[in-house]
């Protein structure tokens, strides 16, 4: 998708692409992550350059990440708050458009 520089939101996709997603503990924001996802899913569309240069960083933040069968019943989480963390966390892997 051509973006003209005068779109209005492309002040604020800016800023999201900015502060791409990292496994730090002082970065780890889920809520912040998943919104993000949405707005330049939205914004950019899957094959978007935004989108792209989001989507990797937060792929790569997070799927190591995630819990599996040798962590018992952690699996599938990213967090001890399994429930809501693994919900944010699974939302920002999925595209917006799959249903």
């Amino acid at each position: 998708m051509n973006k003209n520089k005068r779109e209005p939101a492309l002040g604020a996709v800016n800023v999201i692409v900015n502060d791409l997603p990292e496994w730090k503990s002082t970065k780890i924001d889920f809520y912040y992550w998943y919104y993000a996802s949405l707005a330049l899913f939205q914004f950019d569309g899957p094959e978007g350059p935004m989108w792209k240069k989001w989507n990797e960083p937060m792929m790569n933040a997070l799927v190591p990440h995630q819990k599996t069968r040798k962590d018992g019943c952690l699996n599938g989480s990213w967090t001890r708050r399994r429930t809501a963390g693994a919900a944010r966390a699974a939302g920002c892997t999925r595209s917006p458009s799959t249903p």
